[in-house]
């Protein structure tokens, strides 16, 4: 694969879960002229926020 060649993928993606979960998407590259090549992409759906408190000193 040429280190100038650039493709997008773009889908939309409805998840319907009320718990906190963890969505892991893998592509597959295949250029036809050199092993596979695998990409991940991860995202927490639902994820538990917590803000702690700000200390500060002199």
């Amino acid at each position: 694969m040429s280190s100038v060649s650039a493709v997008t993928l773009t889908y939309v993606v409805t998840v319907a879960t009320s718990s906190t979960e963890a969505i892991t998407n893998i592509a597959t590259i295949n250029s036809g002229d050199a092993p596979l090549l695998a990409r991940t992409a991860s995202v927490m759906v639902n994820p538990h926020h917590v803000f702690l408190p700000l200390l500060l000193r002199n």
